[in-house]
């Protein structure tokens, strides 16, 4: 199985988008079925924390804009970070994403099959393992990764509009 390496001094939101995507992309090149549902599984969560990761620096970007009171802010950023990073789902921040104009209604739609599919492949983890289907396999995971480079370009437009490079190095 391969690897995802990160450096820890430098690991940061884009790094991990990279080396996911570097290794989903050299198993779809190479129809590496062995690599496939691992592949997947990451993707589908890399795609779920990057909506997260969104949603979280939308969210505290348009309340800095709104006050003044430093103590305060601090105590909302905390509580923030807990729910986005904790307690919100894939369902609750997509529709989060998509209220904030982070997201528009196709890739809501999009986001939401892949939810859906995430889902079922999860609660149907046995039978992926022993059914083998590898054109299957390469189908979902080539729409996942699809989907995750549009989210990828969602997160740099994020970045860029905030202004503030080193949100990058801040994982919630």
């Amino acid at each position: 199985m391969g690897q995802i390496i990160v450096d820890k001094k430098d690991i940061n939101i884009i790094s991990i988008i990279n080396n996911i995507g570097d290794r989903v992309d050299k198993a779809i090149k190479n129809r590496d079925d062995r690599e496939y549902l691992e592949c997947l599984l990451i993707l589908y969560n890399l795609i779920e924390y990057m909506l997260k990761w969104a949603v979280f620096f939308e969210g505290l970007w348009r309340y800095a804009d709104t006050t003044s009171n430093q103590k305060n802010f601090h105590k909302q950023w905390g509580e923030w970070q807990n729910f986005c990073s904790k307690r919100m789902q894939f369902y609750t921040a997509n529709n989060i994403a998509m209220s904030m104009g982070i997201i528009d209604f196709q890739m809501y739609q999009r986001l939401d099959d892949i939810r859906a599919k995430r889902n079922d492949l999860i609660h149907k983890l046995i039978i992926h393992t022993q059914t083998k289907n590898a054109k299957d396999m390469h189908t979902k995971l080539t729409n996942a990764s699809d989907i995750a480079k549009k989210l990828a370009e969602i997160v740099d437009d994020l970045i860029i509009k905030i202004g503030f490079d080193e949100i990058t190095h801040y994982l919630i």
